[in-house]
Protein backbone atom coordinates (compact mmCIF):
# COMPACT_ATOMS: atom_id res chain seq x y z
CA UNK A 1 0.00 0.00 0.00
CA UNK A 2 1.49 3.69 -1.07
CA UNK A 3 0.41 5.71 1.85
CA UNK A 4 1.48 9.65 1.23
CA UNK A 5 3.82 11.16 3.90
CA UNK A 6 4.49 15.15 5.69
CA UNK A 7 7.97 14.47 4.78
CA UNK A 8 7.32 13.60 0.96
CA UNK A 9 8.95 16.33 -1.43
CA UNK A 10 6.42 18.95 -2.76
CA UNK A 11 6.00 17.23 -5.89
CA UNK A 12 5.10 14.39 -4.76
CA UNK A 13 2.28 16.54 -2.63
CA UNK A 14 0.29 18.03 -5.07
CA UNK A 15 -1.79 19.71 -2.41
CA UNK A 16 2.01 21.47 -1.87
CA UNK A 17 2.11 23.39 -5.01
CA UNK A 18 -1.53 24.39 -5.32
CA UNK A 19 -1.33 25.90 -1.98
CA UNK A 20 2.06 27.60 -2.70
CA UNK A 21 0.36 29.05 -5.80
CA UNK A 22 -2.35 30.82 -3.61
CA UNK A 23 -5.88 31.00 -4.20
CA UNK A 24 -8.06 28.40 -4.62
CA UNK A 25 -10.22 27.85 -7.14
CA UNK A 26 -13.11 30.63 -7.42
CA UNK A 27 -16.97 29.66 -9.47
CA UNK A 28 -16.67 28.42 -13.08
CA UNK A 29 -13.32 26.72 -11.34
CA UNK A 30 -11.44 29.26 -11.93
CA UNK A 31 -8.27 30.67 -10.34
CA UNK A 32 -6.89 33.94 -9.74
CA UNK A 33 -3.99 34.73 -11.67
CA UNK A 34 -1.16 34.26 -8.90
CA UNK A 35 1.64 37.15 -9.18
CA UNK A 36 5.21 36.48 -10.59
CA UNK A 37 6.96 35.95 -6.91
CA UNK A 38 4.47 33.27 -5.86
CA UNK A 39 4.64 31.83 -9.32
CA UNK A 40 8.11 31.19 -8.44
CA UNK A 41 8.00 30.68 -5.01
CA UNK A 42 6.01 27.95 -5.57
CA UNK A 43 8.32 25.67 -9.07
CA UNK A 44 11.56 26.70 -6.46
CA UNK A 45 9.56 24.94 -3.42
CA UNK A 46 9.01 21.67 -5.64
CA UNK A 47 12.27 22.03 -7.57
CA UNK A 48 14.37 18.84 -5.82
CA UNK A 49 11.72 16.76 -6.11
CA UNK A 50 10.77 17.69 -9.49
CA UNK A 51 14.17 17.12 -10.87
CA UNK A 52 14.94 13.50 -9.25
CA UNK A 53 10.92 12.74 -10.13
CA UNK A 54 9.90 14.27 -13.42
CA UNK A 55 12.95 15.10 -14.73
CA UNK A 56 14.20 11.61 -15.80
CA UNK A 57 11.58 10.18 -17.43
CA UNK A 58 10.98 13.32 -19.42
CA UNK A 59 14.34 13.61 -21.60
CA UNK A 60 13.03 10.89 -23.69
CA UNK A 61 10.21 12.84 -24.77
CA UNK A 62 12.45 15.95 -25.22
CA UNK A 63 14.55 13.43 -27.40
CA UNK A 64 11.35 12.38 -29.55
CA UNK A 65 10.62 16.00 -29.93
CA UNK A 66 14.22 17.52 -31.02
CA UNK A 67 13.91 14.89 -33.68
CA UNK A 68 10.75 15.21 -34.73
CA UNK A 69 12.27 19.14 -35.30
CA UNK A 70 15.74 18.11 -37.02
CA UNK A 71 17.34 20.09 -34.47
CA UNK A 72 21.20 19.44 -35.08
CA UNK A 73 24.75 20.00 -33.85
CA UNK A 74 25.17 23.78 -34.59
CA UNK A 75 21.98 24.95 -33.95
CA UNK A 76 20.91 27.46 -31.58
CA UNK A 77 18.05 26.56 -29.80
CA UNK A 78 15.81 28.46 -26.51
CA UNK A 79 14.23 26.38 -24.31
CA UNK A 80 11.39 28.86 -22.86
CA UNK A 81 10.36 26.96 -18.93
CA UNK A 82 13.21 24.60 -18.77
CA UNK A 83 12.27 23.36 -15.28
CA UNK A 84 15.32 21.19 -14.77
CA UNK A 85 16.20 20.75 -18.33
CA UNK A 86 14.76 17.67 -20.20
CA UNK A 87 14.50 19.19 -23.49
CA UNK A 88 17.70 21.55 -22.70
CA UNK A 89 19.83 18.22 -22.29
CA UNK A 90 18.99 16.19 -25.23
CA UNK A 91 19.29 19.23 -27.48
CA UNK A 92 22.97 19.66 -26.32
CA UNK A 93 23.35 16.37 -26.57
CA UNK A 94 22.87 16.87 -30.17
CA UNK A 95 25.24 19.41 -30.50
CA UNK A 96 23.06 22.33 -30.67
CA UNK A 97 23.97 25.39 -28.69
CA UNK A 98 21.08 26.04 -25.90
CA UNK A 99 19.89 28.99 -23.93
CA UNK A 100 17.30 27.58 -20.91
CA UNK A 101 15.31 29.74 -19.37
CA UNK A 102 12.89 29.62 -16.27
CA UNK A 103 11.11 31.97 -13.50
CA UNK A 104 12.31 29.77 -11.07
CA UNK A 105 16.42 30.15 -10.55
CA UNK A 106 15.92 26.85 -8.13
CA UNK A 107 15.08 24.67 -11.34
CA UNK A 108 17.48 25.84 -13.41
CA UNK A 109 20.51 25.48 -10.58
CA UNK A 110 19.58 21.65 -10.83
CA UNK A 111 19.84 21.89 -14.61
CA UNK A 112 23.34 23.21 -13.97
CA UNK A 113 24.45 20.77 -11.71
CA UNK A 114 22.74 18.06 -14.27
CA UNK A 115 24.80 19.14 -17.52
CA UNK A 116 28.33 19.04 -16.30
CA UNK A 117 28.15 15.32 -15.35
CA UNK A 118 27.40 14.82 -19.17
CA UNK A 119 29.98 17.25 -20.13
CA UNK A 120 27.40 19.30 -21.46
CA UNK A 121 27.81 22.96 -21.38
CA UNK A 122 24.16 24.65 -21.49
CA UNK A 123 23.48 28.54 -20.69
CA UNK A 124 20.91 29.46 -18.44
CA UNK A 125 19.29 32.55 -17.21
CA UNK A 126 16.00 33.60 -15.29
CA UNK A 127 13.49 34.86 -17.20
CA UNK A 128 9.95 35.07 -17.37
CA UNK A 129 8.78 33.17 -20.48
CA UNK A 130 5.53 35.65 -20.99
CA UNK A 131 8.27 38.60 -20.94
CA UNK A 132 11.71 37.09 -22.35
CA UNK A 133 14.36 39.34 -22.47
CA UNK A 134 16.19 38.32 -25.85
CA UNK A 135 16.17 39.65 -29.16
CA UNK A 136 13.88 38.90 -31.80
CA UNK A 137 14.88 35.72 -34.50
CA UNK A 138 18.12 35.01 -32.06
CA UNK A 139 17.44 31.39 -32.32
CA UNK A 140 17.15 28.79 -35.11
CA UNK A 141 14.94 26.85 -32.57
CA UNK A 142 12.35 27.64 -29.86
CA UNK A 143 11.14 25.12 -27.49
CA UNK A 144 8.86 24.79 -24.37
CA UNK A 145 8.10 21.47 -23.05
CA UNK A 146 5.41 21.45 -20.57
CA UNK A 147 5.95 24.98 -20.46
Amino acid sequence: MIEAGDDDPPVERPEALVAAMGTPPGPGGRRAEPGREATRAAWSAIARGYDELVTPSHLWLGEQGLRRADVAAGMTLLDVAARTGALSIPAARRGAKVLATDLSPAMLDRLRARAPAEGLAIETRPMDGHALDLPDAAFDVAGSQFG
